[in-house]
């Protein structure tokens, strides 16, 4: 990760700042408590400080602060909205927040003191220009009066600055703005920033005016990012008369117009900006050589912005020959940003250009954009690999919803992302690493282009692989990190084989029988030892199926690896079967789909999970699913009664009930036996039972019971009981009653102080209420009300629960078949008192401490 050092250190920096924030809150007053975000990192794990997202609340109030990556910001807010004035405070000790209060409050007071400073003056300002035009209007004809009345309307700083009024007036009536008009406005608009400036200038392009005087007020109007065509066009029709002054900026707006505002700098909803190039161009064209000039200062320039502002003007105009020109400039800028930028992050606009930048190079000029990234690599900088990486990745990443654009630029890119990313194979982060784990079929003639290096990139693969693996046999892991960390290079290492071969199978494939034959000379050609190798070209080789000639091709190799010595061939064979296009299914001969099959009887676990995943993604025909069903069976039987293989039992029922088991069969005994099977299940294959299985045994008798039994697992509460707890909303009142004792317990064991637990405890409510144990759901609920605090910000929750309540009660008293109106003129006084509780909740600000500047 860039600047990773730096993150770490912000994050202890923010850790030792709540740290002493929350003893200042807790001295503050007795009532006073923080919250925090769930979770704790690492940095918070190995240091012990409050590191995360903290709020402050207290029971006198309902509304809370936000919370924010610094206690202090949140303590303020909510002393500025909740404590300021209180007199439920109760003082606990010294010091307190007054430390960083006091200093917060005199800056606000002294901005504010500014602020009235600036109004004062600006008001004077006011005062003068309305008594300039009072003197003016004696000397004015009745036209020339109703301008300087609008501008009176105008000149207030609640007025729009796109007031369009001044501009209509204009437009329909341009012999109003007469000389002594024209000579009255001219210096607001030009030198001024006054509410009418910009309006005033629009308005005067459509009065008779001098060109120099037009060209003046173009300017202005462009400076200040009014890009409409009449001035762009009175700009370029005079570029020869714009002054050395002015130009930096017209160039700097008519590039922006061209390219855009950088991803970096949208901020809000994304809105499709009018491209337009041709100011631009057309002003290039004309003041080349001083543009050019500027150009080459501001690339010299050692500030960010600089570079910048001379990369939009090189992009903008896409003139190959300038860009070309600043080839070695921009390459070197942007392999060595790390030094000459180093407080530009790694999405700073000025990173942004010069990728770009580096793209169009690689586009127009391939062999000689190239060479320059590979010398610059000689400096061996992290980030200047990075950068490497991602200029190639973004000549391979194009639109979706454009035809792909292959030329020399992008086989080059190809070959470089190739080698780049098995020099760093457990780098799974990166651009390189990222494309071909993806494979792409868009691509494929890059692939097929490029065969002979992908089978030899992944057998380099193999061999770090085996070095890896001797490695870790040599070495002893010093401690868990260490052996997770081995595993991890591991697997990211096969991941990218895999995903090599994959790329390979599809090259071939794009080059038809030529290439699907090569690709199966090559596996044939394979040693025996190379068992990973061997693996991963089997698990791609239905890759290369495209229709019935395709498969008499490959099925013999692909029938000899399903009996072959080895398990992880076997295995690999049966993960092929996943990616069979489905209309050539019916294609594959029955003996072919029996041995398919029977690999649910093969001796290895590793053969069974391979299978299992890979007939739930993609099953056999309909009509050999009786003979999957009865293997899957027996595994669910074998497996079950193990402890070790608990969440493969789950993969095994869920493949089973994709194999076409009825809804029938599910509420039958069929759906019992398998509710009694996942009731044994602990923890992580109890959670999977309720995450991938509570729609399909949803109706399953007693399902329930492992719905309640998943809820009040500790090692479920730690993740998620939403799942569990939609099983047992949507549960029938039979399923209810016959789990009402854990439904007692699960509430028993509830904490009910914990706010957080409230929901839950009405959940366990309304279903024993719904099972008819009226008595017990109200003895329940009288808990609940006890456990309630006496405090303003939980009268919501004492409203819920006395609408449950007298729910429960109404509801007994229509199955004893008596009407209680005064029941019902409760619920519906409780029903609208809570809608008025949760309007006014709704009302408390819910904005982020910062998001105020007085704050």
């Amino acid at each position: 990760m860039e600047n990773f050092d730096d993150e770490i250190g912000r994050a202890i920096e923010a850790g030792q700042a709540n740290l002493r924030a929350m003893t200042l809150v807790r001295n503050w007053c007795f009532h006073a408590e923080i919250t925090r975000s769930g979770g704790r990192g690492m940095i918070e794990e190995m240091t012990n400080l409050p590191i995360g997202h903290m709020g402050m609340q207290c029971k006198y109030s309902k509304s809370h602060s936000m919370q924010s990556w610094r206690l202090e910001d949140a303590a303020y807010d909510f002393y500025i909205n909740n404590c300021k004035g209180c007199t439920k405070r109760v003082h606990v000790g010294l010091p307190n927040i007054s430390a960083f209060i006091g200093p917060r409050e005199q800056a606000a007071e002294l901005r504010k003191k500014e602020r009235e400073k600036e109004e004062d003056l600006r008001k004077q300002n006011q005062d003068l220009r309305r008594q300039a035009r009072a003197k003016l209007r004696h000397e004015s004809s009745l036209e020339e009066s109703f301008v300087l009345d609008l501008l009176d309307e105008l000149d207030q700083d609640s007025i729009d600055s796109e007031d369009p009024r001044l501009e209509q007036l204009a437009k329909l009536a341009p012999e109003t703005f007469t000389r002594n008009i024209i000579l009255h406005v001219l210096p607001d608009v030009l030198c001024g920033n006054l509410p009418y400036s910009i309006s005033a200038g629009k308005a005067l392009l459509k009065a008779s005016l001098q060109d120099e005087e037009r060209l003046q007020i173009a300017i202005r109007l462009i400076k200040a990012g009014e890009m409409s065509t009449y001035a762009v066009d009175i700009v370029l029709s005079k570029s020869e008369a714009i002054l050395s002054t002015d130009l930096p900026m017209i160039v700097h707006r008519f590039a922006t117009l061209a390219l855009g505002a950088p991803p970096g700098q949208i901020f809000g909803s994304v809105v499709r900006e009018s491209l337009d190039s041709r100011p631009i161009r057309q002003l290039f064209a004309s003041k080349s050589t001083e543009i050019s000039s500027k150009i080459k200062e501001l690339l010299s320039d050692p500030r960010s912005d600089a570079v910048q502002d001379a990369l939009e003007i090189i992009l903008a105009t896409n003139d190959s020959d300038l860009l070309l020109l600043h080839a070695r400039t921009v390459i070197s800028k942007l392999m060595r940003r790390r030094t000459l930028f180093p407080n530009e992050k790694k999405d700073s606009a000025t990173i942004y250009y010069l990728r770009k930048a580096a793209e169009k190079l690689l586009e127009i000029s391939p062999t000689s954009t190239d060479l320059l990234l590979e010398s610059y690599l000689a400096d061996n900088d992290e980030i200047g690999r990075k950068e490497y990486c991602k200029v190639y990745y973004s000549v391979l990443n194009q639109p979706y919803d454009e035809a792909p654009r292959i030329g020399q630029a992008q086989r080059i890119a190809f070959r470089r992302l190739l080698w780049s990313t098995v020099q760093s194979p457990t780098d799974s982060g990166s651009e390189a690493a990222h494309f071909f784990l993806n494979p792409r079929e868009r691509f494929e003639e890059l692939a097929a282009f490029h065969f002979d290096d992908m089978i030899g990139a992944a057998a380099t693969l193999g061999r770090i692989h085996d070095d890896e693996q001797e490695k870790g046999l040599v070495d002893v892991p010093e401690n868990l990190f260490s052996e997770i960390d081995k595993r991890n290079k591991l697997s990211a290492i096969d991941r990218l084989q895999g995903a090599l071969i994959s790329w390979a199978a599809k090259g071939a494939n794009f080059k038809g029988v030529e290439g699907i034959e090569d690709f199966l000379r090559l596996y044939r050609g394979l040693p025996n030892d190379q068992i990973l190798l061997r693996g991963k070209m089997i698990g791609a080789i239905s890759l290369l199926l495209t229709d019935v000639r395709s498969i008499n091709l490959i099925l013999s190799d692909w029938y000899r690896a399903i009996l072959d010595e080895h398990s992880f061939i076997r295995a690999s064979a049966i993960e092929a079967w996943e990616k069979v296009p489905r209309k050539l299914i019916e294609n594959f001969p029955n003996l072919f789909i029996e041995s398919v099959a029977a690999l649910l009887t093969d001796p290895y676990i590793i053969v069974h999970k391979a299978a299992v995943r890979t007939l739930r993604h993609n099953p056999l025909p309909q009509e050999h699913s009786s003979i999957i069903q009865n293997k899957l069976w027996s595994l669910i039987l074998h497996y079950s009664n193990t402890n070790k293989q608990d969440e493969f039992t789950v993969d095994c029922i869920e493949t089973l009930i994709s194999t076409g088991i009825s809804a029938e069969q599910i509420e039958g005994s069929t759906g019992k036996f398998l509710s009694e099977v996942t009731l044994r299940l602990e923890q992580g294959a109890l959670y999977r039972a309720i995450e991938h299985l509570g729609r399909s045994l949803k109706n399953a008798p007693n399902f329930t019971k492992v719905a309640t039994k998943a809820i009040q697992d500790n090692y479920i509460r730690s993740i998620s009981i939403d799942s569990a707890s939609a099983i047992i909303l949507r549960a029938s009142k039979n399923e209810l009653r016959n789990c009402s004792d854990d439904l007692i317990s699960a509430f028993n064991n509830l904490d009910l102080s914990n706010p957080t637990n409230f929901s839950e405890a009405l959940l366990y409510v309304a279903s024993l209420s719904s099972t008819g144990l009226q008595e017990l759901a109200e003895g329940c609920l009288l808990k609940i009300t006890e456990n309630i605090p006496n405090e303003d910000r939980a009268t919501h929750w004492l409203l819920q629960a006395s609408l449950v309540s007298t729910s429960s009660r109404i509801e007994k008293t229509i199955k004893s078949g008596i009407t209680n109106k005064e029941l019902f003129s409760n619920w519906k006084k409780l029903t609208s008192d809570l809608e008025k509780e949760n309007e006014a909740r709704a009302k408390t600000r819910n904005f982020p401490p910062n998001f105020f500047f007085e704050n």
